[in-house]
C-alpha cells in the first residue's frame, strides 16, 4: 500500500470510528509499522490540518464536532498524468462508439465480447474492434 492509499485508509478509519482507534489497530488495518502510523497521523494533523485528538495509549480519533466537516483535499495530477488520463478517455470514447455501432444480435449474451480486426468483408481497421 503506498502512502496516498494509507492516508486515505487512515482518514476513513478515523472518520468512521465511534471511539478512539489504537495504534495497534491502525497498524493492523494499514499493514505498516508503528513509526509509519505516527508519521501518517502527523502528516494528517500538521500538513492537512486534520482535527485529530488522542495519544498512543488511548488511541486517536477526529474531534467530534469537526469530523463531519473535514475532508481530504482533492487529487492533484501532474501534467504528464493529466495527459495520460485524457488520452485514455479519448481512446475509451472511440472504443465505446465502435462497440455501440457493432452490437451483437439480441440472442447473444451481453457479457460476451470478441476482438475482431474488422467485419470480415475486406475492411481493415487500424485497431481491433470490440464486438
Amino acid at each position: 500500500m503506498d502512502r496516498y492509499e494509507r492516508i486515505t485508509a487512515l482518514h476513513r478509519l478515523l472518520k468512521s470510528a465511534r471511539y478512539p482507534v489504537t495504534v495497534a489497530t491502525l497498524q493492523d488495518k494499514l499493514d505498516c509499522s508503528r513509526a509509519t502510523v505516527y508519521r501518517d497521523l502527523a502528516f494528517l494533523r500538521d500538513a492537512l490540518m486534520a482535527p485529530i485528538e488522542g495519544d498512543g495509549e488511548a488511541g486517536f480519533r477526529y474531534l467530534a464536532d469537526e469530523s463531519d466537516r473535514f475532508e481530504l483535499p482533492g487529487l492533484w495530477l501532474s501534467s504528464e498524468e493529466l495527459h495520460a488520463l485524457l488520452a485514455s478517455q479519448h481512446l475509451l470514447a472511440r472504443t465505446g462508439a465502435a462497440a455501440a455501432a457493432h452490437r451483437e444480435p439480441a440472442g447473444r449474451p451481453g457479457w460476451c465480447f470478441q476482438l475482431a480486426g474488422g467485419s470480415g468483408a475486406g475492411d481493415s481497421a487500424p485497431w481491433p474492434q470490440v464486438r
